[in-house]
């Protein structure tokens, strides 16, 4: 767990990730929290089964690498948005971290707390040296939030821009 002024960052287990794909209210039921999310989109649903959940269940995995880290404002106690990893850091040290905030909860900051936080996190993870994100060109939200948080724009082709925080 990570905690900030406002936010606490919660790995979720495997149990919990079959409760957050169900949008039922259960999750927030275990965590003692305020329902927030009616549902979850498309593509993090096939995300969760396709790839997170079996990779939770292989031997050997690092979960913190794999899992959704619900991001909980401490004082309405409500889930306001996800980040995750996209797998275990590279032999060269760089892992990738996505992210995402529930629609209600936009503009409010939330995510550059949360993000400022797993990324100082990794960092002092001995295996990491870098955070990659990617985003979407016309997404100057999430792009503005990386260099905020100190992130600076990778040159490469395709249709993504990477950005990359260096430990030192």
């Amino acid at each position: 767990m990570i905690e900030t002024l406002r936010l606490i960052i919660l790995p979720l287990n495997y149990s919990q990730l079959i409760k957050y794909l169900s949008c039922d209210g259960s999750l927030e039921e275990e965590l003692k929290l305020n329902r927030s999310q009616g549902s979850i989109s498309p593509d993090l649903s096939d995300a969760l089964t396709l790839n997170i959940l079996p990779a939770m269940e292989a031997p050997g995995t690092n979960d913190l690498y794999y899992t959704l880290w619900t991001i909980i404002d401490k004082r309405k106690k409500i889930m306001v948005g996800d980040l995750c990893f996209m797998g275990p850091p590279t032999p060269e040290g760089e892992i990738v971290l996505g992210y995402g905030t529930y629609e209600n909860y936009r503009n409010q900051g939330y995510m550059f707390e949360a993000i400022g936080a797993i990324t100082n996190w990794a960092l002092s993870q001995e295996a990491i040296t870098t955070v990659l994100a990617e985003t979407e060109p016309a997404n100057s939200a999430s792009w503005h939030l990386l260099q905020k948080n100190g992130f600076k724009k990778v040159e490469t082709p395709g249709e993504f821009l990477l950005w990359r925080y260096d430990k030192n």
